[in-house]
């Protein structure tokens, strides 16, 4: 402790993001939070919902 103060650490649980196949509906999707799907024919994508609208990044294999 430095100057008398306490440092608090704060744990939490931090869930692994899944590989899921298929597209998601807009439905099935929670605001903000991220999933990573495999969509046959397309690749490897990283969606999100942000103020009721899907956006997605498609992955690209290693570092470029």
């Amino acid at each position: 402790m430095q100057g008398g103060k306490t440092q608090k650490h704060i744990h939490s649980k931090q869930e692994r993001i899944q590989v899921r196949d298929g597209a998601p509906a807009l439905a099935e999707l929670t605001h903000g939070v991220p999933t990573i799907r495999y969509i046959k024919g397309k690749g490897l994508y990283f969606i999100i919902k942000y103020k009721s609208k899907m956006y997605s990044i498609e992955l690209q294999e290693g570092i470029n």
